[in-house]
């Protein structure tokens, strides 16, 4: 069903499964679509709100876990829900919900995302979480901060300014409500200064490292998604293939905000710490951690490894392209359309990576090391090809040039300090042996005497 606004239809993140899934092929870069889902289910958005909430109003966090069922909810999702029950009044602030237009994949491709934050019952959106677990951390507020974060949310969901340029990793359904709670927490009376640093602490500082939850030990960008797509190593592939080392770097608590899951764990044991440099202010942010639903199913991958794994279908382009090297080397004749096709999709693959990492506002893109394995350069190749033996001498000397960012690429990307899927070194390997096969360095062991290889 779609909701409707304005005077066209607003629908939720899960009616577009044929377009993310499409998006994921040919983008390589379906993380940067970690978006918050909302429901396929029919929304009701109320038209009247109260101007103020009745003194026994709560607010709370509702964080929905991960499922492997779909690409697009793997990351889970999350929404702020104010619930008034002397006005009779139970809705959640969803920040998932996105205008699905014409232009929307090309959009979406630049980076320019843009998502909609929208109310809808409380009860919709339990409902299309049904089966899976939801975690409620109700927020300790007083009646001036829920205040506050009312008068906030009736002016964000205004027409004006309802629409938010989404950033998967610092800006999205579960960081937004969240940014709203901590920057309307009221300072205690008789301090003046200005508190100008917050953060999330322990409680207990005392605590060591091996007892605090799992939420509380240090990782990085890259293994927090990858945990959660494990389960679908394609995607795993294209977080890899589209995000430089920036992904690698560790991450602090805060930044951890941004998966639902991982933002109910860190609220439900934390404090926050605003401060400066003589006063210190402590808040603890959860009051009361519910929870209903089933407990969410580690992520494993389906079947194992299958034929369509990404390690087993590169793995078989590198047995082709060892065939292909081998039989050029013992003189035998080697269809041109096959490399022409490879060549083909590397370089339309590089190209879209190319785009990503140097034109688009997808965050932590720039810059990538995989681009010395896939880049556009390879369309020239590919485009050479059916002129044969007129462009031998052109390509041989394009393979010289291609074979030395191969060669480079682990090393570089070991000092840079990215970290690389095994798939792209597979990519990587099978390149390198066509390449060597075009300059024609053949050991003498597999070599023979007639060589009449087609260019």
């Amino acid at each position: 069903m779609h909701t409707q606004v304005f005077d066209r239809p607003f629908i939720p993140h899960q009616m577009s499964l044929h377009k993310r899934l499409w998006l994921l092929v040919m983008a390589l870069c379906v993380l940067l679509g970690v978006s918050s889902v909302a429901t396929a289910q029919e929304t009701s958005v109320l038209t009247e709100y109260p101007t103020s909430l009745s003194p026994t109003a709560q607010i709370s966090f509702l964080a929905a876990a991960p499922s492997n069922d779909e690409v697009y909810t793997v990351y889970g999702h999350a929404g702020l829900r104010v619930w008034d029950a002397e006005q009779g009044m139970d809705v959640v602030f969803n920040y998932g919900i996105f205008d699905f237009s014409e232009d929307f994949l090309i959009r979406y491709l630049q980076g320019k995302t843009d998502y909609i934050v929208l109310p809808m019952p409380t009860e919709v959106y339990r409902s299309s979480y049904a089966g899976r677990k939801v975690r409620e951390i109700v927020l300790e507020t007083d009646s001036t901060q829920r205040s506050k974060m009312w008068s906030l949310l009736l002016e964000n969901i205004k027409p004006e300014n309802r629409v938010y340029r989404y950033n998967a990793f610092r800006n999205n359904c579960s960081t937004r409500p969240l940014d709203l709670y901590f920057e309307t927490l009221s300072v205690p009376p008789g301090i003046e200064a200005k508190l100008d640093s917050a953060r999330l602490v322990f409680p207990s500082p005392d605590v060591p490292m091996e007892r605090r939850p799992e939420v509380w030990h240090p990782t990085t960008w890259r293994k927090v998604i990858n945990r959660l797509e494990s389960a679908q190593p394609w995607l795993v592939l294209g977080t890899d293939l589209a995000m430089g080392p920036e992904l690698d770097k560790e991450m602090s608590i805060e930044e951890r905000l941004f998966i639902p899951m991982d933002a109910a764990e860190i609220l439900s044991v934390a404090s926050y710490e605003r401060f400066n440099e003589i006063t210190s202010v402590y808040y603890t942010p959860c009051r009361e951690d519910l929870t209903e639903g089933e407990d969410p199913q580690q992520p494993e991958e389906r079947g194992g490894i299958s034929l369509t794994h990404p390690l087993v279908v590169f793995s078989l382009l590198l047995t082709l392209t060892l065939s292909i090297y081998v039989a050029r080397a013992r003189g035998k004749r080697v269809p041109g359309i096959l490399e022409f096709m490879l060549y083909l999709i590397a370089g339309l693959g590089g190209s879209l990576l190319f785009f990503l990492t140097f034109f688009s506002e997808h965050p932590m893109v720039n810059p990538n090391w995989n681009l010395l394995v896939l880049h556009p350069a390879y369309l020239i190749i590919a485009l050479l090809i059916p002129f044969g033996e007129k462009t031998q001498r052109v390509r041989r000397v394009l393979h010289l040039i291609l074979l030395l960012p191969l060669i480079a690429f682990p090393f570089v990307a070991h000092i840079a300090g990215q970290t690389i899927n095994t798939s792209v070194y597979l990519i990587a390997l099978s390149l390198v042996i066509l390449s060597v096969g075009r300059i024609g360095w053949f050991p003498p062991f597999i070599k023979s005497t007639e060589r009449h290889a087609s260019h």
